[in-house]
């Protein structure tokens, strides 16, 4: 990794550490060349935007891979019943 991917991978991660609507969310960060790899889970798509919104406004950033998924409630089934109900 030369310096300038370093340096930009210290200013991403920086950027979604600070930002509280991400908190608690499992974002990974690379960085290649001016190329940012997203990768992890977050709860929601508004939020899965938000990170990215915030990745490639940065100087620095030629382009964004998205590789977030939002997750999926354990609660919820295909009828949004219980599972443990239809027994």
């Amino acid at each position: 990794m030369s310096l300038s991917s370093h340096a930009l991978l210290c200013l991403v991660r920086e950027r979604l550490l600070h930002d509280l609507r991400l908190a608690g969310q499992s974002i990974d960060v690379s960085c290649c060349e001016g190329c940012v790899w997203l990768v992890g889970a977050v709860d929601s798509p508004e939020l899965k935007k938000l990170a990215v919104d915030l990745v490639s406004g940065l100087i620095g950033v030629r382009q964004v891979k998205d590789q977030l998924v939002v997750r999926t409630p354990r609660h919820q089934s295909k009828n949004n019943q219980d599972t443990w109900a239809n027994a």
